[in-house]
């Protein structure tokens, strides 16, 4: 598969490359989300690893970027963070981030999530069954805020 990492720290950026072709996979590497986005635009990658935190154009941005591009084949998104509260995942689903690795991160966790992109390899789901899950994931949010906000008045 061919793979695009992108991330604004060189160390991470070097870890994540020789990790993924080491797996036998074909790299290319961005510093930044700008950068990633023009590769992206030049020549499509199966995966895309990024970071969430970059300076000059975010994982999430460039998440929903890749998501609103009309491509023939699937790009699976892999996103390396350190935050974890529950409203990063939200949003970062939201997004259409498929996948996630926390920061600092397990090589073995690496190639299983590498596993599973290969294992979803095809095709571009129609626009109008990806419009269907977002609305569906904005219902669910939706619910879940209610779902708090009755919890939090009843023990008031």
């Amino acid at each position: 598969m061919k793979v695009l990492v992108a991330d604004d720290d060189p160390s991470i950026r070097l870890l994540v490359k020789t990790m993924v072709q080491e797996l036998g996979h074909e790299v290319i590497v961005a510093a930044g989300g700008v950068e990633a986005w023009d590769q992206l635009s030049a020549s499509p990658a199966n995966v895309v690893v990024i970071d969430w935190l970059m300076p000059d154009l975010d994982g999430l941005e460039l998440c929903r970027r890749i998501r609103a591009r009309v491509s023939p084949e699937y790009t699976y998104v892999i996103l390396l963070t350190a935050l974890d509260a529950r409203s990063h995942y939200l949003a970062a689903i939201e997004a259409g981030v498929d996948d996630f690795l926390s920061k600092p991160f397990d090589p073995d966790l690496m190639a299983a999530r590498l596993q599973v992109a290969e294992d979803r390899r095809g095709p571009a789901p129609p626009r109008s069954l990806a419009r269907a899950e977002k609305g569906l994931l904005q219902r669910v949010h939706s619910y879940s805020r209610i779902t708090l906000q009755t919890l939090i008045h009843s023990e008031s």
